[in-house]
Parts: structure tokens; sequence; C-alpha cells
């Protein structure tokens, strides 16, 4: 089911008719298409794609042949979507796939998103689940292209909920300057570098606020740049 779910992304360019005609490639004794969407219809079964796509490849063969029909597909998809192939064979096998990987898969292919401090903050998180659900919904939003203004406040609130447990209080965001200042001042770190980074957290916060929270004025070619902003924020912050 796991590698179906992915396989449907390109099933879903089949009409009924041409994904019948593959199968009967392997299977030529199943019913032509109106035939199939008729019998269907009798057995009072659902006649969408995805359902009957499903049916057909997961239950009425055993798993040799599910194999073959998966690799069918899998072969006419494209070079372009390697690596989704990719995932889609390693689940056949029954390996597991790297969820994270295909999470942020769209910040990786940014030229303006740091990689490698993407997968700092992933790993940085794993001490704060709350913290990093939010940024990894916000990381699966942003590699879809939708939501744009979650985005943005998934990201606002795993900063504000990673403070919380950092700092242990349930102050907001706004309200956690003053704190955060006092514990890098007892961390030993310069009086220019916590005021700079204070002045961020505020302005961080003051964007929200300004195009996301009250006005919902996304405006979609500075995601990238806040995106890098929180992760330097969660590398300094889990570094020092």
């Amino acid at each position: 089911m796991a590698a179906y779910k992915r396989l449907y992304k390109f099933l879903d360019e089949y009409t009924g008719s041409q994904f019948i005609k593959i199968i009967q490639e392997v299977d030529p004794d199943l019913l032509d298409y109106r035939d199939y969407i008729q019998k269907r219809r009798d057995e009072e079964k659902s006649t969408t794609k995805k359902d009957y796509f499903k049916d057909i490849l997961l239950s009425s063969y055993p798993d040799d042949i599910k194999h073959h029909l998966f690799e069918i597909f899998l072969e006419r998809v494209g070079q372009s979507n390697s690596e989704e192939i990719k995932d889609i064979r390693t689940i056949l096998k029954g390996d597991k796939v790297d969820i994270r990987k295909s999470i942020y898969a769209k910040a990786l292919a940014s030229k303006e998103i740091d990689a490698k401090l993407v997968e700092q903050t992933l790993n940085g998180l794993d001490a704060y689940p709350d913290a990093l659900k939010l940024y990894e919904q916000a990381l699966s939003d942003f590699n879809n292209g939708k939501n744009e203004r979650h985005v943005l406040d998934d990201l606002r609130l795993s900063v504000e909920t990673f403070l919380k447990k950092f700092l242990h209080n349930e102050k907001s965001l706004e309200n956690q300057i003053a704190l955060l200042g006092h514990y890098q001042k007892q961390k030993g770190i310069s009086p220019e570098t916590t005021n700079t980074f204070q002045k961020l957290i505020d302005l961080f916060g003051k964007y929200n606020n300004s195009y996301v929270k009250h006005n919902d004025k996304v405006k979609s070619n500075e995601i990238e740049f806040v995106f890098n902003l929180t992760n330097t924020f969660y590398r300094f912050l889990l570094s020092h």
C-alpha cells in the first residue's frame, strides 16, 4: 500500500482504459474497461480510478505478478523522477525509506535554502518532538508548494514551542527575548551577538504578525529567507 500511494501520483496520469490495457499485457483475461467498470457498478463498488487501480494492482494477483506490474509502470515514469522511483522500489523490497529525505526534497533543490542547515535542524530537534513536528509540517507544505501562510506560521510556532521547552517556560515568542538574552549571557555569548540574535527573534515575530498572523499577506519570494533564518536560529541555539 505504501508503494501504491507513491505510485498513484504517476498512475493518475492514465485514463482507466489506458491503465487496463497495460494490465492486459500481463493478464489478457482482464475485462475491457467498459465491462470492468460495469461489473464494479453491478457489485456496488467504487468506480473512481484510485480505488479500482488499487484493487487491480493490490488484490488481484500474487506478489510476483504485483511486483512485475509495478515495474512496468515504473519503467514508464521517466528519469526526472528517479529518486521517487528508487523509493518505491525500496519499499517493494521490504526496506524502509528515509521519510525526511522526501519531506525536504524541495528545500535541498532550492538554490536559496542551505541544505546542511535543514539537516542539522531536523537532527537537532529530535529532542524537541513538538517543535520538530511543526518544522516538518512546514517543510512538507513547502515541498508540495502549498499553504504558504501555514509554512511561515508553522515555522514561527515551531520556534516558539522550542523556546518554551528550551528555556523552561510557557511564554509567547515575543516574551522570550529578555529570557533568551539572560540565558546567552550565562553561556558567555558576547553582548553584540546576543543583541543581534534578540533583534532577529523580535523581527521574526513582527514579520509573522504583519504578513501572516493578522493580514495573511505572504510574500512568496521571502519564504526561503525565513526558512534560512529559522534554521540559523536553531543552529545557533542548539550548539550554544
